[in-house]
């Protein structure tokens, strides 16, 4: 039950309902600024922790650094898509924003790891009460300790509902990268796992526009959020969300 009389519920059905909307209806925000900030570094760091792998580096650090900068990203995407999308913006507003979400991304990612140090729950935590850094940092007038205390606030009161999502959406993403693997990729000559990009021309191609769809849908994810728990704790989205259904 929520503290604050009066504040719904998280609505999850209609969470990623306007998820797909966005990526409906933004395509070229949502997609090029997952190809452009998200899914080209990501490939250059699994390939250079390949090339580790190569010269005699341990795995594990390898998919740590590729661990770190998928996190990293991932909020520095989520924050640009919102920007660009919400309140008027445009793109250019948005990557004017970039060196904060950069920041924050950082941060984010030092916590993360934090989480996951002191076991799964402590992540998750961290997880729920940030998962709207990205857009509050693009979107709001705040610092950025207050863009995490923002989160932190529009957060209260749907933390379960929050971790639903994540679950959801982590089991979609998860789902994507089986099915890219252990089909599309030994389908084409690949061999499953390999960051090889000499193996086969199409594994590339096919992963990084895996890589596009996985940055894209967890952008509009983070948007469609905040969007919402805006909407429910300070009733100030209603009308975006009624020209995104539109």
């Amino acid at each position: 039950m929520s503290r604050q009389t009066g504040m719904e519920r998280l609505d999850i059905g209609s969470t990623f309902g306007t998820t797909f909307n966005l990526m409906w209806r933004y395509p070229l925000r949502v997609f090029g600024v997952a190809f452009l900030l998200g899914a080209i570094p990501i490939r250059l760091v699994y390939y250079g922790a390949y090339l580790q792998f190569l010269r005699g580096y341990p795995a594990y650090i390898g998919g740590l650094e590729a661990l770190a900068a998928l996190m990293v990203l991932q909020v520095v995407v989520g924050g640009v898509v919102a920007g660009s999308i919400l309140e008027g913006g445009s793109l250019a507003k948005a990557l004017r924003t970039l060196p904060r979400l950069w920041l924050v991304g950082i941060l984010t990612m030092l916590g993360s790891f934090l989480g996951l140090v002191l076991l799964i729950v402590p992540y998750f935590f961290v997880v729920v009460r940030w998962c709207v850094v990205a857009s509050v940092t693009a979107n709001e007038r705040v610092s950025v300790i207050g863009a995490f205390a923002r989160s932190n606030q529009l957060s209260e009161g749907a933390r379960f509902s929050i971790l639903g999502v994540a679950i959801i959406s982590t089991i979609l993403q998860a789902s994507l990268a089986s099915l890219l693997i252990y089909v599309i990729v030994p389908a084409v000559g690949g061999l499953p796992r390999s960051e090889d990009f000499t193996i086969a021309p199409g594994t590339v191609f096919l992963k990084l526009l895996v890589d596009i769809t996985k940055c894209g849908f967890s952008a509009a994810l983070q948007c469609a959020l905040y969007m919402h728990l805006r909407e429910r704790r300070d009733g100030a989205s209603s009308d975006r969300l009624s020209e995104i259904f539109a």
